[in-house]
């Protein structure tokens, strides 16, 4: 009896560490031990009881990205951090809307405006632009005749430290009035506007200036779908999902020397999509480009330690993505002035950083960018 007592305390001794095992991604308490990534190491989490943590020159160390429920950050408390290679958390954070899907299987498929993409994840998510306007019909010797469908709008920048923009407005779709034998235009789609359904009281930007929150960028709203062609089912394309949001990078210590490169630059949104072709001697009209996805918002870099050098070498970067270009009009149709390629998408706005220090034992010579992306080029 007394050996099987001491069988089952021995196994729970032994048990029990397995359970505050730290793993990279996890986070977890590593005890007072040095850490050191190799290259190409992926990690996230919290990270606690470190005596030195180490970044070598030439390592590309990046953060794990965020799926919508963990990781995006990474939180490191320690002894003492030397960076001095690359820490990147470029579009971790949250994730952009997607873009506007093909209108091929909804009917009436003729005609109809682009389909408006998703809102950006995260607290101050780009918000997608709107749906497209139908093409409108007009009644010939030969029979009847459609406008093409306008492109969606496009979506604003996610904001973070930085206010973003409304995203582009999509292209109207293209019109009837110029061909032979047609007496009056069939009135083009119009197209989307890039304003988009953003609630009421909306605040693009999010957390303080000197307090010791920190976050993850927002990501983009997704672009807006091409509008269809006007009489037969030649569709437009989807648009693309809107820019992710840069990660989180937190990092407290006793001495914090940075040479190396921390960047959370959000992504850039992606195209519009183009509209669908039109077909000249069908009476066939050409659909409108969608308008661009909004870029990403640049992520959080917190620094605290009482000593802290960033020297000449280091780069701090938190830049908002791009917005994405817009999709270009259909092909095909009649030719004049009707009709346009979508507006670009909004850039994401600049991220934040804080640094916190002891004014006696402080040199700051890096270069810190958080500038928000700039916005799409129109389509054609």
């Amino acid at each position: 009896m007394f050996l099987k007592k001491t069988y089952r305390i021995f196994l729970l001794a032994f048990a029990l560490p397995l359970f505050a095992q730290w793993t990279p991604t996890g986070g977890g308490d590593h005890g007072g031990a040095n850490w050191f990534p190799s290259d190409g190491d992926s990690i996230a989490g919290i990270h606690t009881g470190i005596d030195t943590f180490r970044i070598h020159p030439s390592f590309f160390i990046p953060i794990k990205h965020h799926d919508g429920a963990d990781f995006g950050f990474l939180d490191i408390e320690a002894a003492a951090i030397i960076i001095e290679g690359e820490l990147n958390a470029v579009g971790a954070g949250h994730p952009g809307g997607a873009g506007g899907i093909s209108t091929s299987a909804i009917s009436p498929r003729y005609r109809r405006g682009g389909r408006a993409g998703e809102a950006g994840e995260g607290i101050s998510g780009g918000c997608p632009g709107d749906t497209g306007y139908y093409g409108g019909a007009v009644t010939t010797p030969v029979g009847q005749a459609w406008g093409g469908g306008g492109g969606a709008g496009g979506g604003r920048g996610g904001g973070y430290g930085g206010a973003s923009c409304n995203g582009g407005t999509g292209g109207s779709g293209n019109c009837v009035d110029l061909w032979p034998y047609f007496a009056s235009g069939g009135a083009a789609g119009i197209g989307g506007s890039g304003a988009g359904t953003c609630p009421s009281g909306t605040d693009y930007t999010y957390g303080t200036s000197d307090g010791n929150d920190i976050d993850m960028g927002s990501g983009g709203g997704g672009a807006g779908g091409g509008g269809n062609s006007g009489n037969t089912d030649l569709y437009g394309d989807s648009g693309a999902a809107g820019g992710a949001g840069g990660g989180m990078i937190r990092l407290v210590a006793d001495t914090i020397y940075i040479s190396g490169l921390i960047i959370v630059d959000g992504t850039a949104g992606g195209p519009g999509g183009d509209g669908g072709d039109g077909d000249y001697y069908q009476g066939d009209a050409a659909g409108g480009g969608g308008g661009g996805a909004g870029g990403g918002s640049g992520g959080g870099i917190f620094l605290k330690a009482p000593k802290m050098q960033l020297a000449s070498s280091a780069l701090l970067s938190l830049m908002g993505g791009n917005g994405g270009s817009g999709g270009d009009m259909g092909s095909g149709g009649p030719p004049g002035s009707c009709g346009a390629g979508g507006d670009g998408g909004a850039g994401g706005g600049g991220g934040r950083i804080k640094i916190i220090y002891d004014d006696s034992y402080y040199s700051n010579e890096a270069t810190i960018i958080s500038a928000g992306g700039v916005g799409g080029a129109s389509g054609d």
